[in-house]
């Protein structure tokens, strides 16, 4: 069991320490309006990305 959390603060450190500034914004504003996000309504969104193209119809479908 210890040896997991070694490997698991291994890891954290690793993302961390190769994490972008951009993509720690982004993860930042994902964490600010988190509220704002539990909103959306996602499988609207992901069936009219999917409904404007022939290919992904065949493949989601």
């Amino acid at each position: 069991m210890e040896r997991s959390f070694i490997k698991l603060k291994l890891l954290k450190s690793y993302l961390r320490s190769t994490m972008t500034q951009e993509r720690l914004n982004d993860l930042a504003m994902i964490e600010l309006e988190s509220d704002m996000l539990e909103k959306i309504d996602y499988e609207r969104i992901i069936e009219d990305f999917i409904s404007k193209n022939a290919q992904r119809i065949k493949f989601f479908k």
